[in-house]
């Protein structure tokens, strides 16, 4: 499925084993759910993405040139990439069986856990993983199960973060700011999490 246009709304869409390509020179607003077990899902603005329910797909991009990116449900898929010009807001559980990708020349707030094999965020702003909206630090992990590296880059912002439960290595760089750990949260990185 292709779609091509100004700006695009979307409710449903339900396909298996079709790349699903949209592309807007404006905003493209998605209501709906967007599911392909197996193949590709690529969303590309102009303008802003904003995507209300679960996305999943094989591969999984989204991206914004000139606005955000907002997601309040799910996403998921094998890799997943997530690229804006300003801010990435994520509400639900970010899950990949390969790597997560979050680039943003702005800020990124993630309210759920990111579940990956490996993560990679970069933000010229700040970073907040799992801290909902209202600034409160959500329990649990803000990266979970990871078995590769998870490397989380702030040039120009402070990182606020819960715990990071991974097999591989943890980096957190914050050039310009500062590094803030939730209380009662760990980075853990050993074969297997305290119990």
């Amino acid at each position: 499925m292709c779609i091509r246009d100004s700006d695009v709304t979307l409710d449903d869409v339900f396909v298996n084993g079709n790349t699903v390509d949209i592309t807007a020179r404006g905003d493209v607003l998605v209501t709906g759910v967007i599911a392909d077990a197996v193949g590709d899902i690529s969303i590309a603005a102009g303008g802003n993405v904003a995507i209300t329910e679960a996305i999943a797909g094989a591969d999984l991009s989204l991206s914004s040139a000139t606005g955000e990116v907002v997601s309040s449900g799910p996403i998921a898929g094998d890799n997943v990439t997530v690229a804006a010009e300003t801010s990435i807001m994520l509400g639900g559980n970010t899950t990949a069986t390969g790597i997560v990708t979050l680039v943003s020349n702005d800020t990124i707030t993630t309210d759920e856990a990111i579940t990956a094999a490996e993560v990679s965020v970069l933000a010229q702003g700040d970073i907040k993983l799992n801290v909902p909206l209202d600034g409160e630090p959500a329990d649990g992990d803000a990266i979970a199960e990871t078995s590769g590296a998870v490397k989380v880059t702030s040039t120009g912002g402070n990182i606020t973060t819960s715990g990071i439960t991974t097999t591989g290595s943890v980096s957190l760089i914050s050039t310009e700011g500062t590094i803030n750990q939730v209380k009662d949260c760990l980075l853990y990185t050993s074969p297997s999490p305290p119990r």
